[in-house]
């Protein structure tokens, strides 16, 4: 089962998580 959406969602959730916990 591939989702490329979810796969991209979850990328951008993680570095946006890691930003904000890194500012």
């Amino acid at each position: 089962m591939e989702v490329p959406e979810m796969n991209d969602y979850l990328k951008n959730s993680m570095v946006f998580m890691v930003v904000n916990y890194g500012r």
